[in-house]
């Protein structure tokens, strides 16, 4: 049986497709380095993520980005901070809750449970 969201193997693309698509995708490392609730909404965290945009020898991280997160039914914004993450950074940017965000931390989740976590790279 297909997984509810999934898409059937007989209605999959085909392996070019895929790859083609995979290759668009900008998903890098960042460290969160400050988490805040949305002043107007209790779904979202605004996060300041550091991707590596204009990195330079003494700051490797770069410059930040803020990027807001539908998380907060599952972190707190203290439980973010210094964690590493995977960010897709070549998103449109977009408002949420009248807020700018710059990209999109990945997240999975449980098809069993209400189970959202994050996608943490491994350390160096």
């Amino acid at each position: 049986a297909t997984p509810p969201g999934a898409t059937p193997a007989s209605t999959a693309l085909p392996d070019a497709d895929v790859a083609a698509m995979f290759d668009q995708l900008d998903i890098r490392v960042g460290v969160i380095t400050s988490a805040k609730p949305h002043p107007e909404s209790g779904k979202l965290i605004i996060e300041t993520i550091k991707v590596g945009d204009d990195a330079t020898p003494d700051d490797p991280g770069g410059k930040p980005r803020q990027i807001l997160s539908g998380i907060a039914k599952y972190y707190k914004p203290e439980q973010l901070v210094d964690r590493r993450v995977a960010v897709m950074c070549n998103l449109k940017p977009a408002k949420l809750g009248g807020i700018a965000s710059n990209g999109m931390i990945l997240c999975a989740k449980n098809v069993d449970s209400d189970q959202v976590k994050l996608v943490e790279p491994p350390a160096d």
